[in-house]
C-alpha cells in the first residue's frame, strides 16, 4: 500500500520512473544492496535487427507515451516479470501490478508527471539511460521539476529490470541533464568504446583503491562535475574535486565502491552503478553519468540519496 511521507522530499508513487510514496520506513533506513547489471549473459534480441536503433525506438516510443499522458500505452513497455527498482524510496523493489496500480491511480489523477528529454543506448543495444525531470507538487503546493535518471535493461523489446534515481533538493536551480542525440549512434570505430572501457576500467579501480591523484588524471581541466545529491547539490571543478576526492580517500571510514558499467554506442559516454558507504556504515546505491572527449572526463554527474 501506497502513503504519503511527510518531508521536504517531492517523492511520492514509484515505479520504475515513478515515486513511490515511501511508506513510513524511518529516514535512516539503509537501502539494500543495488539489483546489479547482469554479466556473463548473452545480449537479448530487440525488435528490429540492429539492436542499437532497436532500443532507441524503443525508448523514443517510451518517452512519447510519457508526454501523452497515456498509462496503457506506458504499461505496454514493462515485461510481466519486470523488477523496478526506486533507489529513492528507500531501496523498494516494485512488480508489473504496482507498476500497473500507479499509472491508473495517482498517475492519472495528476499526482506526478515524467518528461524524458534524452538517453543514450549501450554499444550492445541491451541498455539504456535516460534522463529527464520528475514533476510533482510540494508541501507547499508548488510544482518543482527534479532532475531523473533511469537505467534499464532491454529484453525482447520489453523492459526487464529498471534503476530509478531522483535527486536535488526543492529548487528550480536544479542541474538538469541533457544528452546529445548522437550518444545513441553507433561509434563510426569499435576503438573508440574498447578505449572508452579501458579508460573507465582504470578509473574505477583508482577510485576503490583510493588514489586520488591517478583518479583525478582521468579528469580533463574543463571538467564539471555535478553530485545531484538529496538533500542538496554541489558543483566541483577539477581543482575542487582533487580536494574532495582526497579528503574522502583519506578517510579510514571511506568504504564507497564502483562496481559496474556501460559504454553508449558512440561510445562517449558512459553509465556507472556503485556503492555509497556513509559514515553510519549504511549502503546506498549510487548511479554515475560520465561524459568523455579525447580520452578524458569532460562531465560528470553523481545520482545519490544522503537523507
Amino acid at each position: 500500500m501506497f502513503c504519503r511521507i511527510p518531508t521536504k522530499r517531492i517523492l511520492t508513487s514509484a515505479i520504475t520512473i515513478l515515486l513511490l510514496a515511501a511508506c513510513s520506513a524511518p529516514v535512516t533506513t539503509p537501502a539494500p544492496s543495488p539489483i546489479v547489471l547482469p554479466t556473463a549473459i548473452p545480449p537479448a534480441p530487440t525488435p528490429t535487427a540492429d539492436p542499437i536503433l532497436g532500443t532507441g525506438q524503443l525508448i523514443k516510443g517510451y518517452a512519447a507515451a510519457w508526454a501523452a499522458g497515456d498509462p496503457d500505452e506506458l504499461l505496454s513497455f514493462y515485461a510481466k516479470d519486470i523488477k523496478s527498482y526506486d533507489a529513492t524510496a528507500y531501496g523498494l523493489t516494485f512488480s508489473y501490478f504496482t507498476i500497473d496500480d500507479v499509472l491508473h491511480g495517482d498517475y492519472v489523477n495528476g499526482v506526478f508527471d515524467v518528461k524524458i528529454n534524452s538517453f543514450f543506448v549501450s554499444e550492445d543495444g541491451r541498455f539504456a539511460t535516460a534522463v529527464g525531470t520528475f514533476t510533482q507538487k510540494n508541501s507547499t503546493g508548488k510544482s518543482v521539476p527534479l532532475p531523473f535518471v533511469e537505467l534499464l535493461e532491454i529484453n525482447e523489446g520489453k523492459f526487464v529490470w529498471i534503476y530509478d534515481y531522483y535527486g536535488g533538493a526543492s529548487s528550480e536551480a536544479l542541474p538538469i541533464q541533457e544528452l546529445p542525440a548522437s550518444a545513441s549512434q553507433p561509434a563510426s570505430s569499435n576503438q573508440v568504446i574498447t578505449d572508452t572501457k579501458a579508460i573507465i576500467t582504470e578509473w574505477e579501480t583508482a577510485y576503490n583503491a583510493k588514489d586520488a591523484q591517478t583518479f583525478i588524471s582521468f579528469y580533463s581541466d574543463r571538467t564539471k562535475y555535478t553530485q545531484v545529491i538529496v538533500p542538496q547539490w554541489r558543483v566541483f571543478t577539477k581543482d575542487t574535486l582533487l580536494q574532495d576526492v582526497t579528503s574522502r580517500f583519506n578517510s579510514e571510514k571511506f568504504a564507497s565502491r564502483l562496481d559496474r558499467f556501460f559504454v553508449s554506442a558512440d561510445g562517449h559516454f558512459v553509465a556507472v552503478q556503485g556503492t555509497y558507504t556513509d559514515a553510519k556504515a549504511f549502503e546506498i546505491p549510487m548511479v554515475i553519468l560520465l561524459e568523455l572527449e579525447n580520452g578524458k572526463i569532460i562531465e560528470q554527474y553523481d545520482y545519490l540519496v544522503l537523507e
